[in-house]
């Protein structure tokens, strides 16, 4: 098994920034933007994508602008940081980024459903916060040292490293569980993003 095999399978992908991106935010925003309220903003927000069609590009702000994080899960960080965490699962659509299985519409919008309730019933707690970072940071070395140098991205910490470890093992355990619904590739049927906001 080769490096960028192992990478994929340890860690959410992200998408580059495109047309095909912006078309999906875009209609990302339209469908949700009546349906929810935009909480208040507070001092400090995260945003990770964690599949190929993910929403990277959409600052926090705009994301919280638009409606797309209406609920919030509390999050004490190791530290002590009063955060909260919210993770959003959309049908992939066409996106324009190549994909191994290509899964109908009516497919992508089930895999989200699924993924939506999944979510609704996860329990946050049962996450080890030392271990995800463990494995984050693990995952992190390894494409550090696969990328030319001057051209790693910078290493996380405090509360970004923190939530988006966390963000990584929702991911893991979302995959697992779509997977033993019968969707083969996850991230080809569901775009999935994390967003938080730390006091």
């Amino acid at each position: 098994m080769d490096l960028d095999e192992l990478l994929r399978r340890s860690a959410p992908p992200s998408a580059r920034h495109s047309p095909a991106l912006d078309r999906t935010l875009d209609r990302l925003v339209v469908a949700t933007e009546a349906h929810v309220r935009a909480p208040r903003r507070l001092r400090r927000f995260g945003f990770v994508a964690a599949a190929t069609t993910g929403v990277v590009g959409l600052g926090t702000v705009g994301a919280v602008a638009a409606g797309l994080v209406p609920g919030w899960v509390p999050w004490a960080t190791e530290s002590g940081r009063s955060c909260q965490m919210q993770f959003i699962a959309q049908p992939r659509g066409d996106d324009g980024e190549p994909a191994t299985v290509e899964y109908p519409a009516a497919d992508q919008q089930r895999a989200a459903d699924e993924a939506r309730r999944f979510l609704a019933d996860f329990d946050y707690r049962s996450i080890d916060t030392s271990q995800a970072i463990a494995q984050w940071q693990r995952s992190e070395d390894a494409a550090i040292a696969a990328t030319v140098p001057g051209e790693q991205q910078p290493r996380l910490d405090g509360a970004d490293l923190e939530l988006s470890a966390v963000g990584r093992v929702v991911w893991l355990r979302l995959q697992a569980h779509l997977e033993a619904e019968g969707f083969t590739r996850p991230a080809d049927a569901v775009g999935f993003a994390q967003a938080w906001r730390c006091e």
